[in-house]
């Protein structure tokens, strides 16, 4: 729907089409306005604005300046405080004027960069000029005063600079790249200490400097805190229906008001307050908008664009005070009014209830102002749509993604992109090729890669898809282009098929050869996404509230068609701490899901032992190295997590470097009860973990598996059940001993205690023997076999030998709180027992003789039981 002030502009020629700039100057002695603009006709003109004349349709002009630029005029910029000009031409000089009544006077040439100047501007003070252009990541700042120049380029990203913004109380400059990377330089240390946001098209400072607008590629604008540089509030579109990217911004002085131009002509006045809303737009001839100026004192803009047109606008409908002025000045009038009240309590005799009911109906008016302000500011989000293992795109160098198969990365070599492999098998060759399409997002496994450009580019919304292992045709590769309303954000890979998850919130699901199997929409707030090569997708939500992370599982089918949909779990630390997720991968498959919090804890899925996390890394760096700051995980495989040791103060690891990596092990942080007996207790209850997945999964052919697993456990609560002999523990080591699963493992233990003189720990362990784990499983084995009729045994070797025991002494195999660890041992048994059955038919049915249990052997040490 039209808005009420919609109006029509009237555009009046200032130069020819092309690349054009403008700036404004006032004077309060006479209340002069002179607006100065620029382009690529060569030359820089002045019009007067006078306060009488502000309202007719046309103004004069002051004078023009054609010596000494033979080339396009790209950039201008003016000080009022120095009244100086400075313009900056195609062929890379900077040129100083000094401002005459009627004339610019040339003083001098301060400096020659190496390509185009795009943009320059003054300091606020107008002692220093910063200008930047074609040149990669390099900003001079140059001092008015002896001409000295300084080149600026630490840390910056690697690319042209097509606008600078001064800010406004002379601490940082914010430099926005041609591809849309925003660094924010220090002032005192001329270098760049951050890059804010990877897509932006212009940008303004607020004028107290609290706040930073950005305009982006994605036809939204968001407002960024000074010094945190978080997202406190975004504006999604200009227009709802029809989204307009916006070329630029520029934030009112003492106001909350925003004019920001189209690439089609239009210019849009929004206020920025409790809720941010378009107050009035105006129509152009449909050329881009280049610049646009509020006067510095009355209601009024003008306006440039690619035409070399000019427009001015009067009598712009904006509010006198920002919404924070008015919610000042209503605080202020109450506390007046309680002032009053207060005087004339002391004259007149009021009531005690009066005063309070006063009192109170104020602060709730002031209660109900703050939710009003709660429910308009959204919380802020440090972790949006970010992809596993990968570095943020600057445009330059960065890590895609970086898993076991490989790394992933993007490079620009100057004149065109490159994409490249480098695997971690070391037999295979490096992958090269050249990326047309300007790829951000990117995802490996073994059998291929898949990549995703929505970096602002033309041909930004791009899916490219290539097959790593050998196909018995030659065009396995795929590519997709995307709607240009439908954005991709996060890309994942499994076995058979690859996951695109979009700006409309649309999970695409593609099959190797391109095929679109799946289609559906998901919910709000998705963070990431991984997939595995079992054909497992696990995406992560932000749900909005209380800082809480969950996360869901998507069975695929080979075809890539949902098989099913997991319930959505929480995960154990908040969105802004999350900054890695994964999973254990081993030999054969990838297992539990692994995720690394900011506090450089790892915590592990166990969906065996009642959906529950449990950390397995209490502090990653605590054994590596203290001198260092982060880890940056990459891959998980068996029971360690590989990544990169970044230094001092950064995040993440510096591409071009190559960093080695570094692993840590997997465990289990537990509380020393004995510095002897931690480490074998820390590697019981791992074991133990693992026993619990195999015994969940409850197929025959892991039986194998869980016995070996078994062997260890009891191998490792013999050691235990020793040290706490030695450190005279015997309840403690008589409650290791039941938990034993092997004859002979309890047999030892006897010996064990009777070594260290332990006679009545013995009897008590030499009474569990009979009832032991192994036995009953053999019982029940036994007792299966010969309710099927296959077999009866009656061989007295098969029973396991018993000793004389103290019946007053005996006590249940199974102690409160060792639940889980019967049902395992029972689960144990019942899928021993089918694979004995199997294989006991197998043999009657080939015609060997029954195997049968070997009796017992006698250990004279404890090596020995290690050795068997």
């Amino acid at each position: 729907m039209p808005l009420a002030t919609d109006q029509r502009l009237t555009w009046k020629y200032a130069h020819t089409p092309g690349k054009t700039d403008l700036a404004i100057i006032y004077s309060t002695k006479d209340e002069t306005t002179l607006i100065f603009t620029c382009g690529s006709d060569a030359t820089v003109r002045a019009f007067e604005w006078r306060y009488e004349e502000a309202k007719e349709k046309s103004f004069p002009r002051k004078f023009q300046i054609t010596y000494p630029h033979r080339e396009d005029i790209l950039a201008l910029s003016v000080s009022s405080l120095v009244s100086k000009l400075v313009t900056g031409d195609k062929e890379g000089y900077l040129r100083l004027f000094q401002l005459k009544e009627n004339s610019a006077e040339l003083e001098c040439v301060l400096t020659r960069t190496n390509g185009s100047i795009w943009c320059c501007a003054f300091s606020c003070s107008g002692s220093y000029i910063f200008v930047a252009g074609e040149e990669p990541g390099i900003v001079r700042v140059i001092d008015v005063a002896d001409k000295t120049v300084v080149i600026a380029s630490e840390n910056s990203p690697m690319q042209a600079i097509k606008d600078l913004v001064v800010d406004p109380l002379g601490d940082y400059l914010v430099s926005i790249g041609e591809r849309g990377a925003v660094g924010v330089w220090s002032l005192n240390e001329n270098a760049c200490i951050s890059t804010i946001y990877n897509h932006a098209t212009c940008a303004s400072w607020k004028s107290d400097g609290s706040l930073l607008a950005l305009a982006t590629s994605t036809k939204e604008i968001v407002f960024l805190e000074r010094e945190s540089w978080k997202v406190k509030r975004s504006f999604p579109s200009i227009i709802a229906t029809v989204p307009v990217k916006v070329t630029c911004l520029t934030w009112r002085s003492q106001s909350d008001d925003i004019l920001c131009g189209s690439e089609d002509g239009q210019i849009f006045l929004f206020h920025y307050g409790k809720d941010i809303k378009i107050v009035a737009h105006w129509c152009g001839d449909e050329n881009l908008i280049q610049r646009i100026a509020w006067h510095p004192k009355w209601s009024s803009f003008v306006s440039v664009d690619a035409g070399g047109q000019l427009v001015r606008v009067t009598e712009v409908p904006v509010d006198k005070v920002s919404d924070n002025e008015e919610i000042t000045e209503e605080l202020n009038d109450e506390s007046t009014n309680n002032n009053n009240d207060v005087v004339e309590e002391e004259g007149e005799d009021i009531s005690y209830a009066d005063e309070v009911s006063s009192r109170s109906l104020a602060e709730e008016e002031v209660e109900e102002t703050m939710l009003e302000e709660r429910e308009f500011i959204p919380r802020e989000h440090t972790t949006q749509h970010f992809m596993v293992s990968s570095t943020p795109f600057d445009g330059s160098y960065s890590i895609l993604c970086w898993n076991r198969t490989g790394k992933l990365v993007s490079r620009d070599a100057q004149s065109h992109y490159t994409v490249e492999i480098e695997f971690s098998d070391s037999s295979m060759k490096p992958l090269r090729f050249t990326d047309h399409y300007g790829f951000s997002l990117g995802c490996l496994n073994s059998v291929a890669l898949i990549l995703a450009s929505k970096n602002g580019l033309e041909s930004r919304n791009i899916i490219f898809y290539r097959s790593l292992s050998s196909s018995w045709t030659s065009n396995s590769h795929w590519t997709v282009a995307l709607d240009d309303s439908e954005t991709p954000i996060l890309v994942a890979l499994g076995l058979h098929w690859a996951a695109v998850f979009t700006s409309k919130e649309r999970l695409r699901i593609f099959s190797s050869t391109g095929i679109q199997t799946d289609l559906f929409k998901l919910e709000q707030g998705v963070l990431t996404m991984l997939g595995s090569e079992n054909d497992k997708l696990c995406i992560v939500y932000d749900t909005g509230m209380d800082d809480k992370c969950e996360f869901e599982f998507l069975q695929l089918s080979p075809f890539g068609i949902l098989k099913n949909r997991s319930s959505r779990l929480s995960l154990p630390c908040k969105p802004s701490y999350l900054k890695w997720i994964g999973f254990r991968e081993t030999e054969a498959t990838f297992e539990e899901l692994l995720a690394f919090s900011q506090t450089q804890e790892l915590y592990m899925f166990l969906p065996y032992h009642g959906n529950i996390w449990t950390v397995v890394v209490d502090n990653v760096l605590k054994n590596i190295s203290s001198k260092s700051s982060t880890f940056w995980p990459c891959y998980c495989y068996n029971d360690h997590l590989f990544g990169i040791i970044c230094k001092d103060s950064e995040e993440f690891p510096k591409a071009l470097s190559s960093p080695p990596l570094t692993f840590v092990s997997l465990g289990v942080s537990l509380l020393p009860f004995t510095e002897s007996s931690l480490a074998l207790e820390q590697q019981y209850f791992w074991e133990s973990l693992m026993l619990s997945k195999l015994v969940a999964g409850g197929s025959s052919a892991e039986y194998n598996n869980m016995i070996e697993r078994r062997k260890n456990l009891d191998k490792i609560l013999i050691r235990l059940f020793e040290d706490s002999c030695v450190t005279n523990h015997v309840a403690r080591a008589f409650d290791f001993a039941r938990r034993l699963y092997s004859y002979k493992a309890y047999k030892i233990a006897c010996q064990v205690a009777n070594h260290h003189r332990l006679g009545a720990l013995a009897q008590k362990v030499e009474s569990l023997m009979d009832d032991c784990p192994e036995v009953q499983e053999n019982k029940m084995e036994n007792s299966s076999t010969d309710s099927v009729g296959h077999l009866t045994i009656h061989n007295d070797e098969n029973r396991m030998p018993s000793q004389t025991t103290n019946t007053a002494m005996a006590e249940p195999s199974t102690a409160p709180g060792q639940e889980t660890i019967q049902i395992a041992s029972e689960s144990v048994a019942s899928v021993g027992i089918q694979a004995r059955i199997q294989e006991r038919k197998r043999k009657l049915e080939d015609g060997q003789k029954n195997g049968q249990l070997k009796p017992s052997k006698n250990f004279n040490h404890l090596s020995d039981f290690f050795k068997e």
